[in-house]
């Protein structure tokens, strides 16, 4: 039996590694932050930011490093 070719997504966010996505979304992240910060929420928004600083962290480190691991291993 011949092998069917699976079909390509023609989306370029489909064709960028998993490691730039995730940077991108402490990026966005990043953004929703100084929303946050601008919107007049008084004392709630410690915590959000707080909450989202971590994620922005984690982001970018994991991000980071799935982008170091691919390229190490090409």
């Amino acid at each position: 039996m011949a092998k069917s070719l699976a079909p390509q997504s023609s989306s370029p966010l489909a064709r960028v590694p998993l490691g730039p996505k995730i940077m991108g979304l402490g990026a966005v992240l990043f953004v929703v932050t100084r929303i946050i910060k601008w919107l007049p929420l008084d004392w709630i928004d410690g915590p959000i930011n707080a909450l989202l600083w971590l994620a922005i962290i984690g982001c970018l480190a994991v991000g980071g490093g799935i982008t170091y691991l691919s390229s190490k291993r090409s």
